[in-house]
């Protein structure tokens, strides 16, 4: 299987503990403590998506999961509490960027949008293969209304279901939809419901105590979540 946009490799990891040991976890940079080698390519890089392409190619190639970085999608910059705090970028009518960014925010913008455009053409790839394909994202991000999503949609045949990462380790609900091209491969699990309940009394503070001299959101602490 190949991960791409793997961050710290764990979905990578667990496919290698599940048998899949040829497994290949996909970023542009290698973070300390990641649960699998990172492979560092820069997807914006055309020799680099075909090597992804390449190795798509292989017999034994049965899985490709794609999670787009979704920091300029994110509704959390929508949470205003500081002067300083990162500004909105992406609305529900704006989804590909707000007409008033500054020229820095626009780049930071725009290299995401291509880097959703290219998940979303390398997801419909695979499919149109009869590969197993995976996508996630945060459930409210702003990617899911951007037409490389719609298009993509609309092409390929996808079973979505609402996943919360905080059952592997995370304190704070974290929703992600969850898609594949496999009809009734994802089905939410009962107990999903019952642990929110759970912790739900017991969340940390939107900004956690200064973790390497600094403040940083609680979310960003969650995303590296053991492995299940």
């Amino acid at each position: 299987m190949i991960e791409i946009s793997a961050g710290y490799g764990v979905l990578c990891a667990t496919a290698k503990q599940c048998g899949l040991l040829g497994s290949i976890a996909v970023d542009k940079v290698r973070k300390s403590g990641a649960y699998s080698s990172i492979v560092q390519l820069d997807l914006r890089n055309l020799e680099h998506n075909n090597l992804v392409a390449e190795w798509m190619q292989s017999p034994l190639f049965c899985w490709l999961h794609v999670a787009p970085v979704c920091g300029t999608a994110s509704r959390a910059r929508e949470i205003q509490r500081h002067w300083s705090d990162p500004k909105p970028l992406r609305s529900n009518d704006f989804p590909r960027g707000l007409p008033d960014l500054s020229e820095k925010d626009m780049t930071r913008v725009d290299i995401a949008n291509d880097l959703f455009a290219y998940s979303c053409k390398l997801f419909q790839d695979a499919a149109a293969c009869n590969i197993f394909v995976t996508m996630e994202n945060p459930s409210n991000s702003y990617f899911w209304l951007t037409d490389w999503f719609t298009r993509l949609r609309q092409s390929v045949a996808l079973t979505i279901t609402d996943f919360q990462a905080c059952m592997y380790g995370g304190k704070r609900p974290n929703g992600r939809d969850l898609l594949g091209t496999l009809t009734n491969s994802l089905r939410s699990t009962p107990g999903v419901t019952i642990r929110i309940n759970m912790i739900l009394g017991d969340l940390p503070k939107l900004m956690t105590a200064p973790v390497f001299g600094q403040q940083v959101w609680s979310q960003s602490i969650q995303n590296s979540c053991a492995l299940p």
